[in-house]
């Protein structure tokens, strides 16, 4: 088990878009995927074409595509725009060939950042997390985008971005069996050199695990959201 702490620092590499990618890739175990966040950069419109930017449409919607092992999505949102919520779902419910299930709180004042993984137990059914990733980054353009990916050329000011830092806390036995720092790196590039604003920690030796940890957040997310009914 461990942690890695992320500080993004220019426009061309953003932290939290390759862990989020590679998470929902075949390469980490999992059937759920979770993803919350207070504000979304879909400006996906089905008519007229679209001429905003479109998060599920920068690489996000077509690698849950890619995992087949992906059975159910868990979208939670969101503080600002229900349209732009909304949009992201439609737009995943199409590209996935499923519905995602959405989620909201009463209140309307969603603002976590959370991306997490899940793998449904053989035994009893339960989901058990395997890895997460705790915001600052929203499923935005400034978190997400690179300057290196332009899917639309007519989105402006593109290379703006934020400083972002966010933890990834990951369960070893959801990745591969050896827990050496650099058998990781397979997954997420550049692990193995400790680079410039990220840091790793082996192992929590003392107090609560990571996965009792990513347990409680589990539980606590799914009794603080209502299912939207369509």
């Amino acid at each position: 088990m461990g942690l890695w702490i992320t500080l993004r620092q220019d426009r061309e590499t953003s932290f939290f878009r390759q862990h989020l990618l590679n998470m929902i890739s075949e390469s980490i175990k999992g059937d759920c995927l979770v993803l919350a966040s207070g504000y979304f950069s879909e400006d996906m419109e089905f008519s007229p074409p679209p001429q905003g930017y479109s998060i599920s449409e920068d690489k996000l919607a077509e690698e849950i595509q890619k995992n087949k092992k992906i059975q159910e999505i868990w979208v939670i949102g969101a503080k600002d725009s229900s349209k732009k919520f909304h949009n992201f779902c439609n737009y995943l419910d199409i590209k996935w060939g499923k519905n995602v299930q959405r989620f909201e709180i009463e209140k309307k004042n969603w603002h976590a950042k959370i991306a997490m993984k899940l793998i449904t137990s053989p035994e009893n059914g339960e989901k058990i997390p395997v890895c997460a990733i705790i915001g600052s980054s929203n499923l935005t353009r400034p978190a997400y985008g690179i300057a290196s990916e332009k899917p639309r050329k007519e989105i402006p000011n593109f290379y703006n971005f934020n400083h972002e830092c966010d933890v990834l806390i990951f369960v070893n036995d959801g990745f591969i069996q050896n827990d050496s720092i650099n058998s990781l790196s397979p997954f997420f590039p550049g692990f193995e050199k400790q680079a410039i604003g990220s840091i790793y920690f082996k192992d929590i030796p003392e107090g609560t695990s990571e996965l009792d940890q990513l347990n409680d957040l589990w539980h606590k997310i799914k009794e603080g959201v209502l299912l939207i009914r369509k």
